[in-house]
């Protein structure tokens, strides 16, 4: 190997590493996991979600025994009670109170809030 293309093959090698080693220097931390936040539905059943994904469902005072639900179109999640399925399906309540995603972007998944 001539010395010209010697010194240019430890130059390009020395270029990659810094290369490497500034990208390292630079990367962000992994993500560590968001804690849940709970999202309290109009019928007073409990929604916890952990990274918007819903983890479990409490059913409200006197609503034992109620099963849920859990529909996703694009990037929106509903949870839905059964014993309102039917009034949503029909148009006589709004889904809206159930899609987890508008209600966390509204802020009801602080303590306290019921839309």
């Amino acid at each position: 190997m001539k010395p010209h293309s010697r010194r240019l093959t430890i130059g390009v090698v020395v270029a990659g590493m810094a290369l490497a080693t500034a990208s390292a220097a630079h990367a962000e931390p992994p993500a560590k996991e968001r804690p849940a936040t709970t999202v309290t539905l109009v019928t007073g059943d409990e929604v916890v979600l952990r990274d918007g994904r819903p983890q479990q469902v409490r059913p409200g005072p006197g609503r034992d025994g109620i099963g849920f639900t859990v529909q996703r179109a694009g990037s929106h999640v509903t949870v839905i009670p059964e014993d309102v399925m039917a009034a949503v399906t029909q148009g006589r309540v709004d889904r809206r109170l159930f899609d987890l995603t508008t209600l966390t972007d509204f802020g009801y998944d602080r303590t306290g809030t019921v839309p």
